[in-house]
């Protein structure tokens, strides 16, 4: 299990070092003043991105566990992270909270981040599954 973990965190620190360039890349092609905030305590922002990635990655182990439904797992799952995105946030850049309508777009805006990544992840997952499935019904079919 603990190998699990590791495993999936440093997966999720690579996300987290996605996530911190395409929210860079995103904020200078809008030529917002939000880039101005990153670069001007870029440490603090990083690390904030590594941890998100952690929580990411690591909380997916909990898809490893047949305890649950597949439901919980992924409601677990968002929960985690998007508690894990409001305190990083707060820690990082307290000024969303003096603003919601900025808090409530920076929510959205990683939420749906997150589910297109847990999509595109799924997805791909799934696509594994069907060829994984088809190599084993042509060995089967052969053994006939």
């Amino acid at each position: 299990m603990f190998k699990l973990i590791i495993k999936y965190s440093i997966r999720g620190i690579g996300w987290g070092c996605f996530l911190l360039v395409l929210n860079t890349v995103i904020f200078d092609l809008s030529n917002s003043e939000a880039l101005k905030v990153i670069f001007d305590n870029f440490t603090v922002h990083a690390i904030g991105f590594l941890i998100l990635g952690i929580a990411v990655g690591g909380g997916s182990i909990i898809y490893e566990t047949e305890r649950f439904h597949f439901g919980i797992k992924l409601v677990i799952h968002i929960a985690v992270v998007t508690i894990m995105i409001l305190i990083v946030g707060f820690i990082s850049n307290p000024a969303p909270l003096e603003n919601p309508t900025v808090l409530i777009a920076t929510i959205l805006v990683n939420a749906l981040l997150l589910c297109a990544i847990w999509g595109g992840v799924y997805l791909h997952g799934r696509h594994e599954v069907q060829k994984i499935n088809k190599k084993l019904k042509e060995k089967n079919l052969s053994l006939e």
